[in-house]
């Protein structure tokens, strides 16, 4: 019962994270951060010929973006189209232990495979009845990770790119280290975003920026 509970929520999961994808690319018109994502795009290098490079895949790194004015938060969660998702930045906000657990975000989450600890028990056993917002979604992000949305992609949801950024080897640590210094920032929905970061192409060779011919 409890593994056919954990695998339905994984689903809702994955449909309210495609959902999201799907909206973002028929939404029309675009709002600026798309606007600018296009201008960012056609700097980025062509794809790498798998025949000129040994069948080698292409590669990425998260990079910080150097545009004078970069996209803000508020742009980026309109480029998301959330609909009536709640996008509001959650630094500084405190929850009760029943407004966390009210959240349908949480209410969705919990336990990843029968027998592991809910996570969410685990996060008010951690805060008591003053948790920090911020540091809840990190938490539930770091043990059910879904992706970081950041300035030129919908969702990056290899969480190798967020480990190299931060260099560090552990998900939960990153995603810390990278709010402390403000690469990221939490939502009310659980989803972070990172308006200042982008991916990069790389050459799969040197692990060197790959200039467009």
């Amino acid at each position: 019962m409890g593994r056919a509970k954990a695998q339905q929520r994984h689903v809702k999961k994955k449909q309210r994270r495609q959902k999201r994808q799907e909206a973002h690319r028929n939404s029309s018109p675009r709002s600026p951060v798309e606007r600018s994502s296009i201008s960012l795009l056609t700097r980025l290098p062509s794809p790498i010929s798998p025949v000129a490079y040994d069948r080698l895949a292409p590669r990425f790194r998260l990079i910080p973006i150097d545009w004078q004015e970069p996209p803000t938060v508020e742009h980026l969660v309109s480029a998301l189209q959330l609909g009536d998702e709640d996008g509001t930045p959650v630094n500084g906000v405190i929850w009760t232990a029943e407004e966390f657990l009210s959240l349908p975000w949480v209410q969705e989450m919990g336990v990843h495979r029968e027998g592991e600890p809910d996570e969410r028990d685990l996060i008010i056993e951690r805060y008591g009845d003053r948790i920090p917002a911020d540091l809840a979604v990190l938490d539930m992000e770091s043990r059910f990770f879904g992706g970081i949305a950041v300035s030129n992609a919908d969702l990056i949801i290899e969480k190798e790119h967020i480990l190299g950024f931060a260099g560090v080897s552990d998900l939960r640590q990153a995603l810390i280290l990278m709010h402390r210094d403000g690469w990221i920032v939490p939502l009310a929905n659980g989803m972070i975003v990172a308006p200042g970061l982008f991916l990069e192409r790389i050459d799969p060779r040197t692990g060197l920026h790959h200039e467009q011919e």
